[in-house]
């Protein structure tokens, strides 16, 4: 988000944002809240130790061993929203102000009962 703060971006108007492991603190101090990817450690802690434990009884190494995976890929247990991924893209710009002033601004003051 950060990167996309100095390219001059909008975060939810411009471009959505989403992350990886999920870590609930830097997820809830984002401005605003960051989606992210919930990663399985207990599965992939379980892959990483099979595969090692194929190349280990494996007597051909590892790099030339058709037996033993280059790749192994963990589906991940699903997404935690956050709003980075609540977009509301607009090509007008002036349009997007205001989408974005609408919902920043919505319930201060005078504008809710």
């Amino acid at each position: 988000m950060d990167a996309c703060k100095r390219a001059g971006f909008v975060v939810r108007d411009q471009v959505a944002v989403i992350g990886m492991e999920n870590d609930e603190l830097v997820c809830d101090m984002a401005n605003p809240p960051l989606s992210s990817v919930i990663m399985s450690a207990e599965k992939a802690g379980y892959e990483a130790a099979a595969l090692l434990d194929r190349m280990m009884r494996s007597r051909t190494p590892w790099e030339t061993n058709p037996a033993i995976p280059k790749l192994v890929t963990i589906e991940p247990l699903g997404i935690a929203t956050g709003r980075s991924t609540d977009i509301q893209a607009h090509e007008d710009a002036i349009v997007a102000k205001a989408i974005r002033f609408i919902r920043e601004n919505a319930c201060h003051g005078n504008l809710c009962p």
